[in-house]
């Protein structure tokens, strides 16, 4: 349920860590209530129940590989669940746009932003069905 940008740690060889995890299970209801609240990295099924699932916390990586790539926030306290910044990303992050920001990159490299902005933007359907597993986002984030 903590999953989010703010728990990812580096260890001095600039390997991520992810921490706090357990903490969400000791969370009060007011911690709780902030998540569906405030929370961009909160999936929109949990917004509306207090049900905890896998899905939940693959949207909250979408929105972690989303943030990363784009360097954008949610920052639409409106925006929920986070439709129009879906809408916005897709919209706007274009292979040509991609290439406009990073315009240093290798073509190599900027296959990878692309990738991850898509894989992100996968894990963040509204329809937690539709999100892809762990495994396919390891397995594809492993071949690029």
């Amino acid at each position: 349920m903590d999953l989010n940008l703010n728990n990812i740690w580096l260890d001095r060889a600039m390997v991520p860590k992810i921490a706090n995890l357990g903490l969400s299970r000791i969370f009060s209801e007011d911690r709780i209530k902030y998540y569906k609240e405030e929370s961009p990295y909160m999936a929109p099924e949990y917004l509306n129940s207090t049900g905890m699932s896998v899905s939940i916390d693959i949207y909250s990586l979408g929105v972690m590989m989303i943030q990363i790539t784009t360097r954008e926030e949610n920052n639409d306290n409106l925006d929920k669940a986070s439709r129009i910044y879906i809408k916005d990303i897709r919209k706007r992050w274009t292979a040509e746009h991609i290439a406009s920001v990073y315009s240093s990159l290798d073509s190599e490299c900027l296959h990878q932003v692309h990738t991850c902005i898509k894989t992100g933007l996968e894990c963040m359907q509204i329809d937690q069905k539709n999100r892809p597993s762990i495994d396919v986002i390891v397995d594809r984030l492993n071949t690029i």
